[in-house]
């Protein structure tokens, strides 16, 4: 037995419709959007900026800089018409540059073992000549050791800024 349930009475009845799937109407629209989604993914993938040289952004107050070159067999590969180290000295040079006096630096070479090329100074011609008299090795690669020793050099600096800049391929 079907009974009326008497608060159902209430409510207006709506006319039934026949349902039809749903289908693309406006396939231009369609088109415009995913075009955007794609465009958006495409920008977030790649860089928007790129940089001519390399340089450290500073608050004012002196740094204590640690580069962490990794001079390994892997950095002779060619990368852009120069080897990966070519590539890496030269970022190390342009940083170096940009350094002013009472800056400190120092130097580690994270081939296998690690090996301090400069302990920290704030002797930035000597810093200037270690960075561009430094060659690649026929070694592994010991980076986690390497970062270990440049945050130790550093570490007893007076400098408040103290930084770890690692210049490798990661391989």
């Amino acid at each position: 037995d079907e009974r009326p349930f008497p608060p159902a009475s209430y409510v207006p009845a709506s006319p039934p419709r026949a349902r039809r799937r749903a289908r693309l109407e406006q396939r231009a629209l369609f088109a415009v959007r995913a075009l955007g989604v794609v465009l958006l993914a495409v920008l977030g993938a790649s860089p928007l900026v790129r940089c001519s040289r390399v340089s450290v952004s500073r608050g004012g107050a002196s740094i204590a800089l640690a580069f962490v070159i990794d001079d390994s067999l892997s950095m002779r590969a060619p990368s852009g018409g120069k080897t990966r180290f070519a590539r890496a000295r030269s970022a190390a040079v342009d940083i170096v540059a940009t350094l002013r006096d009472g800056d400190a630096v120092a130097v580690v070479l994270a081939g296998k073992p690690p090996r301090v090329a400069l302990a920290a100074t704030t002797d930035l011609s000597v810093a200037r000549s270690t960075v561009d008299g430094l060659r690649e090795a026929d070694r592994a690669t010991s980076l986690d050791e390497a970062v270990a020793m440049a945050s130790a050099l550093i570490a007893d600096l007076p400098q408040i800024d103290k930084r770890v800049v690692v210049l490798s391929d990661l391989a």
